[in-house]
């Protein structure tokens, strides 16, 4: 019945070493195959005579590699391999961009220089940037595109830091190659043309080669890139610096993983996916993805006078609880919780929840490769392969044989862990279980409904509880009513948030930070994932429950087929970050024009999503906040001079970015599926933003890809503000007023009172939305728009 996969992506292996350190102790000179510069080509010589130069240095004190760079990435398993000074752990940030199977593929490249510096300003020559269709160590790259200086990309050069930023105007294509070329067309503060270092001159030189073998590699690609440019028309004898370089990919992880559960639901038993090494708790998967729902449950006055979460968690002074029950209209809504059993996959010891995040459960695909390629492990690594039943010719290309990669051990010839280190990529995406959880819920029912259900997830921001879904929930279902639809709206805790807190003090609640985990950036990147993959579990264990009859009696007994008339999802804040994410996880089809999987897809598919102050490039969004953005620069800057703390945090920010750009909602709702159409293409989308939003902002200058507006246009959602009360195909984006507030939508903020107007329309506008009762929506008081 439902059929899984694993990523079915091209496998690319590096085949060239790292050459940062290779002579870690000498200078260029000892690169080159010449003891002066008078044994390169004339033009290499007065490129080397330039007072301003790029700073690219592969060996010595001052070691600099401009990035994004094929040089900076890992040959065996396709990581990258940023030097971090001999600090590996995961708190350096240069380690955990090590975890990455890429570069970001929405922050800008940054090249730097030496000598007489740049000026001020905006470059309007000298760079060029393709897409390639392959990687330079492939048998036939090609140029698929030219990106186009001032349509695709802008050039700020800067004067204090000597440095050029390649700021894109979209972000690049996930798991796909580039390559860039700096000519002597770009020029310095004083007018004259930039050259190349020594470093550079033994890359390319003819008379002059390198005698490092280790650099030969590095020598043939940079050749290479230059042999595309000039077939583009820019002359080699004109470039000082090339690379070429791969982008990480986006939401592989969240796919395979969507895969792996389709493949469980298939079999009828988790255990068969999630076992070996992808369990090595031993968990026993067999109840994973079903819910356990009372039979009854409580008016919800009663309930939520009872309810000691939405005391501790919502309303600790106890003024919201009363108001909320005397503005109920009786006996029209009942409460019930219970419990989905739901995979976690991280960790919840004492000294290891907050610092390891998701391991592989899958040997990686890049280092078998590698071994394969390997004459003295290829034998050993074969024969193992062969016993696991795996077709070994097919093994890169071919998902089902993938997919019996999970759970597998694989020993090098030396009897030791072949991919030992388990680091999740596109090459090993599958994560291990690491324990089943019974994860709280809590359900909104109308008392009397007067026809089938039709289910809404329910997702809460940061430093919230699924319990404030008690502001919003009854309003939602006796507006649905009242326009002929019955509405249930279902919601859980976000991972070490509410119930899921892990105890009293490792809790979001009490700090963000131990959701967001600024000191070990892969595993606020794994809290987001375990989001995503919580409500794609979610979404799943509903019509896993309901085919296997767990809903009869209950007050989902008259939910209707949710195969056919798919849930709609709801996000606030994190909520529509993490509500974005698992929409275009869950409605990336896993069918293709070989394999129909479309009851796999039916057991994941949303039919809309609503999303209330969110927004994508998360980094940046919340460095830009003003709820969050003192926190992490305070955090992230401690005990650094006054004079550094601008140059520190904007390096955090590149790491941390780079580490979330794979779940970033900007760039996991640009993904294609196997169609090669967007993923959320005529899916109905609502978003709705308050005007200078304190804690996500509507945009940042600095950062043109973070917060509400850039998200809404990616999404090509049509505006409706005062100046316009049309919509447009049930994808629209409402823009209120500054008297409204970031939580407005779940209940009014302010102690006056003068919100409330927003409150209303906006959750008027929501009930409309969800109730699909129409394409579009009215707005019913326009005063309260931007």
């Amino acid at each position: 019945m439902y059929k899984g996969l694993i990523v079915n992506k091209k496998l690319v292996v590096l085949a060239v070493a790292s050459a940062l350190g290779v002579a870690a102790c000498g200078g260029d000179a000892e690169l080159s195959g010449g003891t002066t510069n008078n044994s390169y080509e004339e033009y290499i010589q007065e490129s080397l005579k330039s007072p301003t130069q790029v700073d690219f240095q592969l060996a010595g004190a001052g070691s600099n590699v401009p990035g994004p760079s094929f040089i900076l990435m890992n040959q065996t398993d396709g990581t990258l391999d940023i030097p971090t000074g001999g600090n590996n752990a995961l708190s350096n940030p240069a380690a955990a961009m090590g975890t990455m199977d890429g570069w970001s593929v929405s922050m800008p490249m940054i090249l730097s220089f030496k000598g007489a510096g740049l000026a001020d300003g905006f470059a309007t020559t000298g760079i060029n940037i393709v897409k390639l269709t392959e990687g330079l160590t492939s048998e036939n790259p090609s140029v698929e595109r030219v990106l186009q200086l001032g349509v695709d990309f802008n050039v700020l050069t800067s004067a204090d830091s000597d440095t050029a930023v390649v700021i894109f105007t979209q972000p690049l294509e996930a798991s796909s190659e580039y390559a860039f070329a700096i000519t002597n067309a770009f020029t310095d503060a004083n007018g004259d043309a930039v050259g190349m270092t020594s470093s550079y001159a033994t890359l390319i030189s003819q008379t002059n080669p390198t005698v490092v073998d280790s650099l030969k590699p590095a020598s043939a690609v940079t050749q290479g890139i230059n042999t595309i440019f000039s077939a583009l028309g820019v002359q080699p004898e004109d470039i000082v610096y090339s690379s070429w370089f791969s982008t990480q990919s986006v939401g592989d992880t969240l796919y395979a993983t969507k895969g792996a559960i389709a493949t469980g639901a298939d079999a009828g038993n988790f255990n068969a996916v999630w076992k070996g090494s992808a369990n090595p708790n031993n968990v026993d998967m067999s109840q994973a993805y079903l819910m356990s729902v009372p039979a009854s449950g409580q008016d919800y006055a009663a309930a939520i006078q009872a309810d000691s979460n939405f005391a501790t968690y919502i309303d600790p002074n106890g003024t919201a609880t009363p108001l909320l029950v005397g503005s109920y209209a009786a006996n029209t809504v009942t409460v019930t919780k219970g419990t989905v059993k739901l995979p976690y996959f991280l960790e919840k010891g004492a000294s290891t929840w907050n610092s390891t995040p998701f391991e592989s459960g899958m040997p990686s695909l890049a280092i078998i490769s590698n071994a394969l390629g390997d004459s003295s492990e290829a034998g050993t690594v074969t024969q193992q392969l062969v016993e696991a039943g795996i077709d070994v010719s097919k093994l890169t290309d071919d998902t089902t044989e993938q997919l019996k990669l999970v759970g597998l051990t694989l020993e090098n010839s030396a009897g030791a862990q072949l991919d030992s280190e388990r680091i999740i990529t596109r090459y090993s995406p599958v994560p291990q279980v690491k324990s089943l959880d019974d994860v709280p819920f809590i359900l909104f029912t109308p008392t009397t409904p007067t026809g089938a259900l039709e289910l809404v997830i329910y997702q809460h921001g940061i430093t919230s509880a699924k319990e404030n879904a008690y502001a919003f929930a009854a309003n939602l279902i006796n507006g649905a009513q009242g326009v002929g639809k019955n509405l249930a709206v279902l919601a859980i805790d976000q991972p070490i948030h509410g119930e899921r807190s892990l105890d009293a003090t490792r809790s979001a609640n009490v700090d963000p930070t131990n959701y967001l985990n600024l000191t070990y950036l892969p595993v606020g990147r794994d809290n987001l994932r375990q989001s995503v993959l919580d409500n794609v579990g979610l979404r799943a264990s509903v019509t896993i429950s309901q085919a296997s009859g767990l809903f009869a009696n209950t007050p989902l007994a008259t939910l209707g087929d949710t195969t056919a008339t798919n849930p709609s999802l709801f996000g606030h804040s994190l909520g529509g970050i993490t509500g974005f994410g698992t929409v275009a996880t869950a409605n990336n089809t896993l069918s293709d024009d070989d394999t129909d999987n479309s009851d796999a897809d039916a057991l994941f598919k949303f039919s809309r999503i609503a999303a209330a102050n969110t927004g994508g490039q998360i980094v940046n969004l919340l460095i830009a906040s003003g709820s969050f953005g003192q926190l992490i620069s305070d955090t992230v800057t401690a005990g650094v001079p006054d004079a550094e703390k601008e140059s520190v945090l904007n390096q955090f920010a590149y790491a941390a970015q780079t580490v979330l750009d794979t779940v970033d909602p900007f760039n996991l709702v640009g993904l294609e599926d196997y169609t090669d159409t967007n993923v959320l293409n005529g899916l109905p989308i609502y978003m709705q933003q308050v005007k200078d939003d304190d804690t996500v902002p509507n945009s940042v200058a600095t950062a043109p890809f973070a917060g509400t507006v850039p998200l809404a246009t990616v999404l090509s959602l049509t505006v409706v503000d005062s100046a316009s009360q049309t919509t447009s195909n049930g994808r629209n984006f409402t823009k209120f007023s500054d008297v409204g507030e970031h939580s407005s939508v779940i209940a009014p903020q302010k102690e006056d009172l003068s919100d409330a107007g927003h409150t209303a329309e906006m959750q008027g506008q929501l009930v409309q939305f969800l109730s699909g009762v129409a394409e579009d929506f009215t707005v019913s008081n326009a005063s309260v728009l931007e």
